[in-house]
């Protein structure tokens, strides 16, 4: 039996290397080809011909490029009810801060305190109260990227 994958790539041209390497190695068992989530006719492209199963890896170096693939995703998924590995929802937690954080008070899994702000006046009240250090984040950014250490209010 041969198992037809279609490997979900993203932005970054070597992010889903490793897909390729583990269907190269029981290639006798599965067949695999690429299509790339951010091209104009990926849905076509997915859809042309017969699979099993998709194997995304969602990247996490933009916004643009995370909310592009998280919406590709959801319709593939949700909306057309493909399978996916790893699954839709644990790929809009990766690298998203603020869905993760929701998802994890959501859940009552414990984890560190967040605020998360829309409002620059909400912001800046909680800036005034707040004791310092506070780490601040970006939404999107991997390895530590996006991250600062907020020693006082003129810092945040």
């Amino acid at each position: 039996m041969n198992i037809r994958v279609v490997i979900l790539a993203n932005e970054r041209a070597e992010d889903h290397m490793l897909w390729i390497k583990a269907c190269e190695k029981l290639s006798d068992k599965v067949s695999y080809r690429v299509v790339n989530l951010t091209n104009d006719k990926w849905f076509e492209e997915i859809q042309r011909e017969p699979f099993d199963i998709l194997l995304a890896k969602p990247g996490g170096v933009t916004s643009v490029f995370k909310q592009l693939y998280d919406e590709r995703i959801y319709i593939l998924g949700k909306v057309s009810g493909y399978i996916i590995f790893p699954s839709p929802e644990e790929i809009f937690i990766y690298e998203n801060k603020r869905f993760l954080s929701s998802w994890l008070k959501a859940n009552t899994i414990p984890h560190p305190e967040t605020h998360i702000f829309y409002d620059l006046a909400e912001a800046e009240a909680f800036l005034k109260e707040t004791a310092y250090p506070v780490v601040g984040k970006v939404n999107i950014g991997a390895s530590g990227s996006g991250v600062a250490i907020l020693k006082s209010e003129d810092e945040a």
